[in-house]
């Protein structure tokens, strides 16, 4: 029976000494070539896409800031031209305005001068 558990301990203690930290047999090639190999494989299923989607947006937001700003300029633009159009168009009423204030003045003058010519005759 000594016998028996002298065997045993004979056996763990050897299988002890056999599976340290770092065992180097077949396994640690396994395992790094299944690391190569999920590498790989995220690389084409995931980074790859992502990082095609991730381009397609940075270029439809750098294509809708381009836009934006060629509007924003062509805004500035047309806002200049209708000032100018307005600011035209208000030089131009007064200058009508006082011209026909001229016209009321003149004529009313007239008139005047009518109505007293005949209220002395």
């Amino acid at each position: 029976m000594n016998h028996f558990f002298m065997s045993a301990t004979q056996l763990v203690s050897a299988a002890e000494g056999a599976g340290g930290l770092f065992d180097f047999n077949a396994t640690l090639p396994l395992m790094a070539i299944q690391f190569i190999l999920l590498t790989v494989a995220l690389t084409f299923v995931f980074y790859k896409p992502v990082s095609k989607v991730l381009d397609d947006r940075e270029t439809y937001i750098s294509g809708n800031l381009t836009q934006a700003s060629e509007k924003l300029l062509k805004a500035d633009e047309l806002y200049q031209q209708y000032d100018e159009q307005l600011k035209t168009a208000r030089a131009n009423a007064q200058s009508i305005v006082a011209q026909s204030e001229k016209e009321a003045k003149d004529t009313v003058a007239l008139e005047i001068t009518k109505l007293a010519q005949m209220l002395l005759n």
